[in-house]
């Protein structure tokens, strides 16, 4: 179980596995425009969530204390905080109230408009759970860093066609090694192939080295193959 219950003030001072629910795992990215963050884990919809954000990714600014380190914002449940400068303890200053959060049973997902928050290109992140009453508490048991790529959606069309699929598929099998044009090759891609299984006899070589000559044909079918689009 990877998170810690906290009992009382919310800091890390009093450390025991909290088996009733917990924290998995954690998660953010960036889309159009807006820093989402995650979890994953056991979850009640009656459950206050919290993110914890390292913006700045410098350990030595923003709130810190147990496993959070470096916090400059705070998200709780709809309310988005910023850690001021020069603050002491737990001070936070409110940014937003309409977060938007969503709890289910086995995630959680907070999306922030990016308009709201100043984040270099990676940040680090830890979360916390905690119970309706505010009673028990869990975090995550680590800040983790996040580099926050730009998630775009991808759809693909349905096609029945023979797609060629380099690495994969059905080989077609060559041993023309003097074949020094590769002509070969491209007899083999015409057909439809991308793989081609090589076969090459070394007796001569059982008891000695192999020629730098032959050595030379093998490099240049290598080319050839590479030049016909084969692997």
């Amino acid at each position: 179980m990877n998170a810690f219950l906290v009992r009382g003030n919310g800091l890390v001072d009093d450390v025991e596995l909290y088996a009733k629910k917990g924290i998995d795992s954690i998660d953010a990215y960036q889309k159009d425009n807006k820093l989402i963050l995650g979890m994953s884990g056991n979850f009640s919809v009656e459950n206050h969530i919290s993110f914890f954000v390292d913006a700045d990714n410098d350990a030595q600014t923003g709130y810190s204390s147990g496993v959070v380190k470096g916090a400059d914002y705070l998200v709780e449940d709809s309310r988005l905080y910023e850690y001021p400068d020069n603050a002491q303890g737990w001070e936070w200053n409110v940014v937003s109230n309409n977060i938007q959060t969503q709890i289910t049973q086995k995630t959680v997902k907070t999306i922030i408009e990016g308009n709201l928050l100043n984040t270099s290109s990676n940040i680090k992140l830890t979360s916390g759970l905690a119970t309706e009453n505010w009673e028990e508490r869990i975090k995550y048991h680590r800040m983790e860093e996040f580099k926050l790529l730009d998630y775009k959606d991808i759809s693909f069309e349905v096609s029945y066609e023979n797609i060629r699929n380099p690495e994969r598929g059905i080989y077609e099998g060559s041993s023309n090694l003097w074949d020094e044009t590769g002509e070969h090759f491209y007899w083999i891609a015409k057909r439809g192939h991308t793989i081609v299984r090589e076969e090459l006899a070394l007796n001569q070589f059982k008891n000695t080295a192999i020629t730098e000559e032959y050595l030379g044909k093998i490099r240049k079918r290598f080319d050839a193959l590479r030049e016909a689009g084969l692997d």
